[in-house]
């Protein structure tokens, strides 16, 4: 019998059904298979202008030494 799914905020792994379907996805991502198309940025503008361009948009938080 299926248990059947909430779609409301009130589910924790919206919009996932599970929390097996949530990390099924966030594996494919870590390993590659899925990617959204397109330039790298690192490779097209540099890495260091790169990071700078992150850190700038709030993407990335810049070390403190």
């Amino acid at each position: 019998m299926q248990k059947g799914l909430v779609w409301s905020e009130t589910n924790d792994f919206r919009p996932f059904c599970s929390e097996r379907c949530r990390l099924i996805d966030l594996g494919a991502w870590a390993t590659g298979r899925n990617k959204i198309k397109g330039s790298n940025l690192m490779e097209k503008i540099g890495y260091r202008r790169g990071y700078k361009t992150l850190i700038d948009q709030n993407f990335l938080i810049p070390e403190t030494p």
